[in-house]
């Protein structure tokens, strides 16, 4: 199988000015230079660069790849020798623009008669950002537009009668594909080994087929971690696999966030690529020293350091800076209010929020918290949880129900005679736990909104409470349950960075921050929909008068 003639006498091919050299086994393979240094050809010469228009103009990172990939060869029969590429490089390196390039490569460049080429994405999104790139890559070349079709969802090389194609995790995983190239962009992203099941076993038909796998760092549990760690043990020697070629860009695993020498070694194409230097490094590190939360995230998708989906709640001197004053509910009698509920099934704390937003005398939010515990088992509680359960009790902070389990109708009563104290707007609630206590409430009137416990929904409460407390724009009065329970919350992040608190990690109770979250959801779900009113009405008409000159 070799390259298609016509592409070879396009390519006004000089010689190789890179010094790089494959390390490999010489008993069982050479290198094949040209056959290298025609891929690097191939994208520089023909492969527009889809966001700045420019000709695409490979990394050393990215050369160093394609000469071990499309380089080394077997002795025995002139095929590649690797078979497999599992990629991991941090975001902002430039991965998916090589990605796009790389399948354009494989469709009309690599010899492949009926080749099936399909690049994985884990949603539609993903999806659609590889095709449109490599879409545009062919209509801004001339030489690749005059060679290959853009029909639908599909790019097409007539000459050979290869195709090439996007998946989703959620495409039909019929068997029987004959696949000549596969790529994965972003593994971490697939949710299961599906698709890889379905695809890969289709390369038995191929000579030299190419199996490549691109991603950033995730999560531990998954299937994509699974893969690293294989990879990474081909990497270290522990696992013999010829046909694997395996690069993995990453700092030490107990590097400090903001160790710059290991940001360096991680990211191959830092101070490479436009916007991507050491200013963009800077204004990072001052957001991460006032953004704690924020550092998981840096390590994991700029680090590449594989992770748990777990991250630490706000430093507890954070919190305690917002203890600004004792808060005076006769002063809050009458204002404007958004609550949240987090109601327990059996033995467990519940919880009451109320978040009260700004006004004249009050220039910071109020968050106003109340706490319900069955009384006989406060004591085994205390010993249990290791908490100060009586002494909470005792002052006033958790309200005891008679009984050792929950008994919702006092809790009830509570809410309703708030909303006659309060301008209670709206109450959210987790439908999980609060229906039959939500029912009874509307039948009084109350506008009582569901709030589903998803990242979805609690990414934006979460990252502005988070913001509220680092500038101490909320006053939570000290409340001592609360503080406990903000420093049980762990969050859980999935790979678009949305959160969630997750109780079953969290290390102990976070009742109270769950009721508040959800209150916080109401409150700023009031001020997307509150109208916005005319310029007129704020600031009246404005008269102008002209002299003729």
């Amino acid at each position: 199988m070799t390259a298609d003639p016509e592409l070879l006498m396009e390519n006004q091919q000089q010689e190789s000015t890179i010094t790089y050299k494959p390390k490999f086994d010489k008993r069982k393979y050479y290198f094949d230079k040209d056959a290298a240094d025609f891929v690097i050809e191939f994208i520089e010469d023909h492969c527009i660069d889809p966001i700045s228009g420019d000709p695409f103009i490979l990394m050393m990172w990215e050369i160093e790849i394609i000469y071990d990939f499309f380089g080394v060869k077997r002795k025995e029969d002139g095929f590649r020798k690797y078979i497999y590429l599992f990629l991991e490089i941090p975001k902002k390196n430039g991965k998916t623009g090589f990605l796009q390039a790389l399948n354009l490569y494989l469709l009309c460049g690599d010899g492949e008669k009926s080749g099936r080429v399909y690049c994985c994405a884990g949603d539609e999104d993903q999806a659609r950002i590889l095709f449109d790139g490599a879409t545009q890559m062919v209509k801004d070349s001339e030489f690749l537009s005059a060679r290959l079709a853009l029909t639908g969802d599909r790019i097409s090389h007539p000459k050979s009668g290869s195709h090439f194609n996007v998946l989703t995790s959620k495409s039909e995983t019929k068997h029987g594909f004959n696949v000549s190239a596969v790529t994965f962009d972003e593994l971490h992203v697939q949710p299961n080994d599906k698709l890889y099941e379905t695809l890969s076993p289709g390369i038995v038909l191929r000579d030299q087929p190419a199996v490549i796998m691109i991603t950033t760092a995730g999560y531990s549990g998954t299937w994509a971690k699974t893969m690293h760690d294989y990879a990474y043990n081909i990497k270290r020697g522990v696992f013999k696999n010829d046909a694997w070629l395996v690069k993995i860009y990453a700092a030490k695993k107990d590097a400090k966030w903001d160790n710059y020498k290991e940001f360096k070694k991680a990211n191959p194409s830092f101070e490479s690529l436009p916007g991507f230097g050491k200013r963009y490094y800077e204004m990072r590190m001052q957001e991460l020293r006032n953004r704690p939360t924020a550092r998981s995230a840096w390590m994991r998708l700029h680090m590449n350091i594989w992770s748990s989906s777990e991250i630490d709640w706000l430093a507890d001197t954070k919190w305690d800076k917002c203890n600004k004053a004792p808060i005076d509910l006769e002063l809050l009698k009458g204002r404007e209010c958004y609550g949240g509920l987090d109601f327990s099934e059996k033995i467990d704390l519940s919880s009451y929020s109320l978040i009260f937003p700004p006004f004249e005398g009050c220039p910071w939010i109020t968050w106003v918290v109340w706490f319900w515990c069955p009384r006989d088992t406060i004591l085994e509680k205390q010993k249990s949880e290791n908490t100060n359960y009586e002494v909470w009790a005792d002052d006033g902070h958790i309200l005891t129900i008679p009984g050792d389990t929950v008994e919702h109708p006092i809790m009830e009563k509570f809410v309703v005679d708030s909303c006659g104290i309060y301008d209670v707007k709206e109450i959210g609630y987790d439908r999980f736990k609060a229906v039959q206590t939500v029912i009874k409430l509307q039948d009084q009137g109350i506008n009582c909104i569901d709030v589903p416990m998803t990242p979805g929904h609690m990414t934006i409460p979460v990252d502005n409470l988070e913001t509220w407390i680092l500038k101490k724009q909320i006053n939570h009065g000290g409340n001592p349950v609360l503080a406990w329970q903000s420093g049980n919350m762990i969050l859980k992040e999935d790979y678009r960075q949305n959160k969630i608190p997750d109780r079953k990690r969290s290390k102990d109770k976070i009742d109270g921050m769950v009721s508040g979250l959800i209150a916080i959801h109401r409150y700023l779900g009031s001020i997307i929909s509150k109208p916005k009113k005319s310029i007129y009405e704020t600031r009246g008409v404005v008269s102008f008068s002209f002299r003729d000159e």
